[in-house]
């Protein structure tokens, strides 16, 4: 009615979805810097390196691997279980040997353990333990202690079985056990080992 006395209506023309989307961009932008502005110290600082150099990286920088952690530097790996020193590890190998409620497991691969490995101990190489657990579970579940191993080092493989047979096959934390040097220290300390042929 009011287009008949003279005035005229004037159709809007929808704005793209681009345009509504820079918009609301900027609008988002502008109301974030204002809050920054006005909180001050505790908002985000555009002067500041909110990643300095020393937390990505420098002799004692830490990588995560699985659930421990290593230092570049080439140290051991830190992890929450039990760690065994060379010295706990020649206590223990003897009831692993003989299959009383002790079990030390090799987590390296079977190459590796047939060329070497800690008297007593079991294959179960952590990237293959679909081949070893299935035979193995009883045992470790009804272990005293379950002492694992890798080369030793800076090596993790010990730490990340360790991990999978708690939070996947349900052993207790408390029974598990790292010996941190693995089969390198044992080798440095001229003890005792088994190849193939030998029972292990």
């Amino acid at each position: 009615m009011s287009a008949q006395k003279g005035c005229s209506v004037r159709m809007l023309r929808p704005r793209s979805l681009v345009t509504e989307a820079l918009l609301l961009a900027a609008t988002s932008l502008a109301v974030a810097l204002i809050v920054i502005s006005i909180r001050g110290n505790g908002g985000l600082q555009l002067s500041r390196d909110h990643f300095p150099a020393d937390s990505l990286g420098g002799p004692e920088a830490e990588v995560e691997i699985g659930r421990g952690k290593v230092t570049e530097n080439g140290s051991k790996p830190e992890h929450g279980y039990q760690s065994l020193t060379v010295d706990d590890a020649q206590v223990y190998q003897p009831y692993a040997e003989a299959r009383d409620g002790i079990v030390f497991l090799d987590a390296r691969s079977k190459k590796l353990y047939e060329a070497g490995h800690i008297p007593g101990a079991r294959l179960c190489h952590h990237y293959r333990q679909d081949e070893y657990l299935p035979a193995l579970l009883d045992e470790l579940r009804a272990a005293d202690l379950v002492i694992i191993y890798c080369a030793g080092g800076d090596c993790e493989d010990s730490i990340q079985l360790a991990t999978d047979l708690v939070f996947i096959h349900g052993l207790s934390h408390e029974v598990i056990a790292i010996y941190e040097g693995g089969y390198e220290e044992w080798v440095n300390h001229d003890l005792a080992v088994a190849t193939a042929g030998e029972r292990g």
